[in-house]
């Protein structure tokens, strides 16, 4: 059930840059769209991670805290990028 969230948390994020280019709102904040795009990126990251075949010990014991990891960096840029275009957008 996880991948399936984070694989919706990734399209999310990596639609917000195209509809904001549609919308033409994506000039005013372009670097604020990037970090939303960099954090989808990691949720696809963290997904692939997730999918890891738990049978293989060595890699089942370093894929779980890298979807952890991944995740939460995600998260970060997806916030950063939302805060950064809020401010951009609301100033003019």
């Amino acid at each position: 059930m996880a991948i399936v969230e984070l694989v919706y948390l990734a399209i999310a994020a990596l639609l917000a840059p195209a509809l904001a280019e549609m919308a033409k709102m994506r000039a005013k904040a372009d670097k604020a769209f990037t970090w939303i795009a960099v954090g989808g990126v990691l949720f696809v990251l963290a997904a692939a991670f997730s999918i890891v075949d738990l049978s293989l010990v060595g890699i089942a014991s370093i894929s779980v805290p890298m979807v952890s990891l991944f995740s939460i960096v995600g998260l970060v840029a997806v916030l950063v990028g939302s805060l950064m275009a809020s401010i951009a957008l609301l100033k003019e």
